[in-house]
């Protein structure tokens, strides 16, 4: 499957933005995101579901857009990757 996000850095200097390019199944992302990373859903709504996982929160939109905020520059680049490859 072809990688299907644009990496935006976001205003705030600790988080960055995956937009999908293609069409992201939301349940199997963040089932994968569990699962994989070791989150905890922590809110889960029929638009939005947060999953935190230590002290980084990951937003996952209806429309599969991503929203990784608490994480250092060092490891954005490694975490954006590990969500990507989650798809």
């Amino acid at each position: 499957m072809e990688r299907c996000f644009i990496f935006k850095p976001c205003k705030a200097d600790d988080s960055f933005k995956l937009v999908p390019k293609c069409k992201v199944d939301r349940e199997k992302l963040v089932k994968n995101i569990v699962g994989e990373l070791n989150g905890e859903i922590v809110a889960n709504t029929s638009f939005i579901t947060i999953v935190k996982i230590g002290k980084i929160k990951i937003t996952v939109s209806k429309k599969g857009e991503i929203i990784v905020r608490n994480v250092n520059d060092s490891d954005m680049e490694i975490l954006s990757t590990k969500i990507m490859r989650l798809v």
